[in-house]
């Protein structure tokens, strides 16, 4: 699956305004990854994501069971201020090379998104000042880590 072109169509045909879900500039994605991983990870792991089992102070959110109507992200707006745009972080994979895209996202377009795609691999929301980060693995369970109630 092709995550980037997967997103842009689910945009452009769900009439979401592409303002309030742009994709980071090539320039800030090195940082904002730099940044995820001094805040939040131990150990040393670079620009690449392979955060899972290497994120402090991990709290359950919520375990891969569970009906639609009690998916996890849509306590997001509960969580977030409406708002405030976040970093929505999707893992794709393009032959068969794992890369990560960086969005600037408000809750509830990550929440319209999360229920219109199917984002098979790592999801990763992280507070654009690095407060707080939400993720969900390739077994769709939850966690977070940081200043967020959830």
């Amino acid at each position: 699956m092709n995550t980037r072109n997967e997103t842009g169509r689910f945009i452009k045909n769900a009439g979401l305004d592409r303002g309030r879900l742009p994709e980071v500039s090539k320039y800030s994605y090195g940082d904002i990854l730099r940044n995820i991983n001094d805040t939040f990870v131990t150990g040393t792991g670079g620009n690449h994501l392979s955060w899972n089992g290497r994120i402090k102070n991990l709290r359950l959110i919520r375990s891969a069971s569970g009906d639609r109507a009690d998916i996890w992200y849509h306590r997001l707006t509960e969580a977030i201020p409406s708002e405030e745009q976040v970093y929505l972080i999707l893992e794709d994979t393009k032959e068969y090379e794992t890369k990560y895209l960086i969005y600037e996202a408000y809750p509830s377009e990550i929440i319209t998104l999360l229920d219109e795609m199917n984002v098979p691999g790592e999801i990763y929301m992280v507070s654009k000042k690095y407060k707080w980060l939400i993720f969900k693995t390739h077994e769709n369970t939850a966690y977070c880590t940081g200043d967020i109630l959830f």
